[in-house]
């Protein structure tokens, strides 16, 4: 749940179920079940969480597949270049997606600001964001794994914990997701190449 101003929040909830179940483009039907299937799989959950779906128009209700792409090594070729989630997408686990598109859209200023070459530009830009981008992904795929564990042991383990590593280890964590690293503290990683599957699927309603 994230406020968003005039009243209003952003939810969103996910769920284990198979890939590719998303309501489609013209598909009107799926739009009615929305909403009372929430509320079966949100019944007695903690206020406000039933309120928040109760008070949302069923029609501002999207339900899709969670996707992300392991981290590449290579972002554009000559003058061309990617930045957001083109080059580096993450899941929502962090909230890191629009950050990491501002923060590439200001080293890319800075990068074309600084150098003679646009080329060259481009190419230091992409040193720049690659190490921290792919720490994003990668870390943002391990929240969403472990917030979707259904071992009961390891469940159980999990939410005993949580409120220590909330308490601990994650508020730093989360500050140095906030901390952009300026042009002359960034560190390049042309040679990074993480082993996982192309793309991640995580049930989303």
């Amino acid at each position: 749940m994230l406020p968003i101003g005039n009243g209003r929040v952003f939810w969103y909830a996910t769920r284990n179920c198979p890939a590719g179940e998303q309501d489609r483009p013209g598909e009107r039907k799926p739009l009615l079940h929305r909403k009372p299937l929430l509320h079966r799989l949100f019944h007695n959950w903690r206020a406000p969480i039933e309120q928040l779906i109760e008070a949302t128009d069923e029609a501002a209700i999207l339900r899709n597949d969670i996707l992300d792409r392991r981290p590449v090594r290579h972002w554009g070729s000559g003058r061309v270049t990617l930045l957001g989630d083109a080059a580096h997408p993450p899941t929502p686990n962090l909230g890191q997606g629009a950050c990491q598109a501002l923060e590439d859209a200001l080293i890319l200023a800075r990068c074309l600001g600084s150098a003679r070459e646009c080329v060259v530009a481009r190419r230091a830009y992409e040193a720049y964001r690659m190490k921290r981008s792919a720490v994003i992904i990668e870390q943002s795929y391990l929240f969403g794994r472990i917030g979707q564990w259904e071992n009961p042991l390891l469940c159980s383990l999990r939410d005993a914990l949580t409120p220590l590593a909330f308490a601990t280890v994650l508020p730093r964590q989360f500050a140095a997701y906030a901390r952009a690293p300026s042009v002359g503290e960034a560190r390049g990683g042309a040679g990074l190449e993480l082993r996982r599957p192309t793309a991640h699927r995580e049930g989303k309603t």
